[in-house]
């Protein structure tokens, strides 16, 4: 008898073993690394800089950084395809999206000069999405 105790006793254990991996899997997330973080804060900061010269370089270099982190947290497809499928990481969705569709207006439209107001706010959409995945 105490035998089969002891038996049911560590597949007990295995089992509980085997959902604390599953829940954490689930559950974890990825996050960055303190290089990661330097980086996106040094990038950040060389965008705001250029910001006043050159808009539509900054609102390109915006989308591409946001496009990097949600990479580096392991979500995969274009861009458009993180947004959609993650809509839950970012507190102004709609606001993101504005800012990524003037990316694809600035990069698709030859002539598009956005105005200096339109690409303050998608610079500022694009802060707050990396301020909601803690990159900034």
């Amino acid at each position: 008898m105490n035998v089969l105790y002891l038996i049911y006793i560590v597949l007990g254990l295995i089992i509980l073993l085997m959902l604390l991996i599953i829940l954490k899997k689930a559950f974890w997330k990825k996050k960055f690394s303190p290089a990661d973080l330097q980086f996106f804060r040094k990038k950040w900061e060389q965008l705001t800089l250029e910001s006043e010269k050159n808009p539509k370089i900054v609102v390109l270099e915006a989308d591409k950084l946001l496009d990097h982190a949600l990479s580096k947290l392991g979500k995969s497809g274009n861009l458009g395809d993180k947004l959609k499928k993650h809509s839950s990481l970012f507190s102004d969705l709609n606001g993101l999206w504005s800012a990524h569709k003037l990316r694809n207006r600035i990069a698709h439209e030859l002539d598009y000069e956005p105005a200096a107001q339109e690409g303050k706010r998608a610079l500022q959409q694009f802060k707050r999405a990396l301020k909601d995945l803690k990159a900034l």
